[in-house]
């Protein structure tokens, strides 16, 4: 039980390390930005996975009604 103990506490040491360097890479680049005289803003690197997949489920249910349209209207064969 000691091991999972100390690989719990080493992955929550690594993973607070990244974790601090991204936030001060962020601030850093916040800091930046306010220097500049612009305002802040904050790139969620999820998003363009997010928006590709509501693309693809887009154009699944799009090409699903044109296919049952067009079997509607020309039958099953085409």
């Amino acid at each position: 039980m000691n091991i999972v103990y100390t690989i719990g506490l080493l992955a929550a040491f690594i993973s607070g390390f990244f974790v601090a360097l991204i936030c001060i890479k962020v601030g850093l680049t916040w800091q930046m930005q306010i220097k500049e005289g612009k305002e802040p803003e904050l790139h969620n690197p999820v998003d363009s996975v997010v928006k590709a997949v509501q693309q693809n489920k887009q154009d699944k249910a799009v090409n699903y009604s044109t296919e049952q349209v067009t079997e509607w209207l020309y039958g099953e064969g085409k």
